[in-house]
């Protein structure tokens, strides 16, 4: 799972980069899945985030020494920790967008990534 927090001050610009990176990547159709970029796009989409002020968080686990029960507990944690640390100080488009957040990564298939509603 990797989580990517975009500070709003460069989402427009951020965004608008990433469309056009995406208009030449015929194949993907909608959501970016890290499993089918080949090469060439994930180094362009690493070089695309590398130049901006993003925060970019990476959970992986190796299925074959862990069993669900241990992907589960972990996804459970992390569902949990997700709005934990959020107060009223924080961003309200920020706040708006993580409700619900816990919920639908606690709710994913262990083989799946969850796109936001």
């Amino acid at each position: 799972m990797l989580a990517l927090v975009i500070p709003s001050c460069v989402e427009g610009e951020l965004f608008a980069e990433f469309s056009q990176l995406l208009d030449g990547w015929s194949s993907q159709g909608g959501e970016v899945k890290g499993s089918k970029l080949d090469e060439s796009q994930a180094a362009q989409l690493i070089d695309l985030m590398s130049r901006y002020d993003v925060f970019v968080n990476f959970f992986a686990t190796d299925m074959a020494t862990n069993d669900d029960a241990v992907v589960s507990a972990y996804k459970s944690r992390q569902a949990d920790s997700i709005t934990a640390g959020l107060t009223p100080e924080h961003n309200s488009k920020m706040m708006h967008n993580c409700e619900g957040s816990p919920m639908r990564f606690a709710g994913c298939p262990i083989s799946c990534s969850c796109k936001p509603s």
